[in-house]
């Protein structure tokens, strides 16, 4: 990988709350700011594949980044699944397949999104079976006025 461009925006709004903050700008600190955004644009090279990130800043420094990246994640599902109602060992049984002894999260993969239509299927096979039937009708008849 080449250097990239990488550019970070320090706005308005956050200037000002570093000049109104007392703590922060203690002794005027950040008085020079200007009252608009400013932003700065480096180039910086993490490398071309993750031997040469290790290369680059040390294998410490790379598992790093990834177990704080990867358990954030993986909180993040926990609560997803804490919401719908799982509990923790139906939560570990998503995470991890015992029987093949593989992880089914794997960090940084999002799931797939069902389609309108996939998620138009589930709901009318949650219907009972006369208000489905009702329903396909209904949506049939307007798939038969669409050109």
């Amino acid at each position: 990988m080449a250097q990239e461009k990488v550019t970070a925006v320090l706005t308005a709004h956050r200037i000002s709350k570093l000049k109104e903050d007392e703590k922060l700008n203690k002794d005027g600190k950040y008085d020079f700011l200007p009252d608009q955004d400013i932003s700065a644009t480096i180039m910086y090279d993490f490398g071309d594949d993750p031997q040469d990130a290790v290369d680059r800043f040390g294998k410490d420094v790379v598992m790093s980044f990834i177990e704080g990246h990867c358990l954030f994640g993986l909180q993040e599902k926990i609560r997803s699944l804490l919401q719908q109602g799982l509990s923790e060992e139906e939560i570990q049984e998503k995470i991890y397949d015992v029987d093949n002894e593989e992880y089914i999260w794997k960090p940084g993969l999002a799931p797939a999104r069902k389609s309108t239509i996939e998620k138009l299927a589930d709901k009318l096979n949650s219907l009972d079976p006369d208000e489905k039937e009702r329903q396909r009708k209904i949506l049939q008849a307007m798939l038969d006025k669409m050109e």
